[in-house]
């Protein structure tokens, strides 16, 4: 809806010189914006239509990734531990909303996602990247009054992005339109500067369109793509011999596959979840061990070893107490 409202603005501009009109336009988008951001909070008339009990889950996992921030505000939690950290980090509110178990590894947030990834330095870097398209996009706004339905599209589609980012998982399906869209915007602006604008009279006065690209920035180009292919080749790798390995049944299959390069602690909880349900309590240790070696944070693991016969009561004893740390709100943990 806001990027629909977005392009009609844009071809009501091109369309009607009124400035009334285009203000009556911009002040009514305005307080819709202002009463849905209301209704998040259960206020106001368009409560009924917005609120949800998924929006206070959402206010649960913000508050967590927002706790991870200001926790490491340096290096942040690291990339894609939100999950590792958001039993600890959650509160007791959020704990006891519904159950101890309901969890997540994503922050519903992108922006908060960053930020507990990698700190204040990371969110930084990111908005910079932002402050670059939306400064190429405001160029283009004063320069150009018609109705240019290629820069509609684009920045339309990007501010719904970035709403929509404010509540999203950073999943493929919605991650790949704000990168695509931030570089077509810089892009866009660039392209379209008219020859007596200085930033494009200097480059247009040293070479033509025609003058092939140089061979270091080739070169660059193709070792930056060679070692971005190997870099997400591993996982792919990984999840591709895992997958194999969880069809065939084999117990033996999913542990070899998870004591490979690019393997997942979630890969490892499915193959410990295997060794258990097989009644398999040798396999099942090992396999435990291993997860709590390459991931100590991992909450399963700290509960089969709390649960193991075959461990000792000190063994218990101490997976108890590292469960309350983990998860210093949840009643439903044995306390040592």
């Amino acid at each position: 809806i806001a990027g629909f409202g977005i392009a009609t603005f844009f071809w009501l501009r091109s369309k009607v010189k009124n400035l009334f009109v285009q203000g009556f336009y911009l002040g009514a988008g305005l307080i819709g914006f202002i009463l849905t951001a209301f209704a998040l909070f259960n206020l106001g008339p368009l409560a009924r239509f917005v609120f949800g009990e998924t929006i206070l889950y959402r206010f649960d996992y913000w508050y967590a990734g927002w706790m991870m921030t200001l926790k490491n505000p340096i290096f942040g939690v690291g990339m894609d531990s939100y999950g590792d950290w958001y039993r600890q980090l959650r509160g007791e509110v959020a704990t006891l909303r519904t159950i101890p178990d309901r969890i997540t590894n994503t922050a519903h947030n992108i922006y908060l996602d960053i930020s507990a990834s990698g700190g204040f330095p990371l969110l930084g870097a990111y908005l910079l990247l932002l402050g670059f398209a939306a400064r190429a996009s405001w160029r283009v706004i004063r320069r150009n009054r018609d109705f240019d339905p290629y820069f509609v599209a684009m920045f339309s589609a990007w501010l719904a992005y970035l709403i929509q980012a404010a509540i999203s998982i950073n999943q493929i399906g919605v991650g790949i339109w704000g990168w695509l869209f931030t570089g077509g915007l810089i892009g866009y602006e660039i392209a379209t500067r008219s020859e007596g604008e200085p930033s494009k009279r200097k480059k247009t006065e040293s070479r033509t369109s025609l003058t092939p690209m140089p061979a270091a920035s080739a070169l660059i180009g193709i070792f930056a793509f060679a070692l971005g292919f190997i870099l997400s080749f591993i996982p792919f790798s990984a999840d591709m011999k895992f997958k194999d390995a969880l069809q065939s049944n084999s117990l033996e299959a999913m542990k070899e596959s998870v004591d490979g390069l690019g393997s997942s602690a979630y890969q490892y909880e499915l193959t410990l979840d295997s060794a258990l349900k097989q009644n398999n309590e040798a396999e099942a240790k090992l396999i435990m061990e291993g997860l709590l070696a390459r991931y100590p944070r991992d909450f399963m693991a700290w509960q089969v070893r709390a649960l193991l016969p075959s461990m000792t009561p000190d063994q218990r004893l101490e997976a108890q107490r590292r469960l309350l740390e983990l998860d210093p709100f949840n009643n439903t943990l044995a306390r040592p």
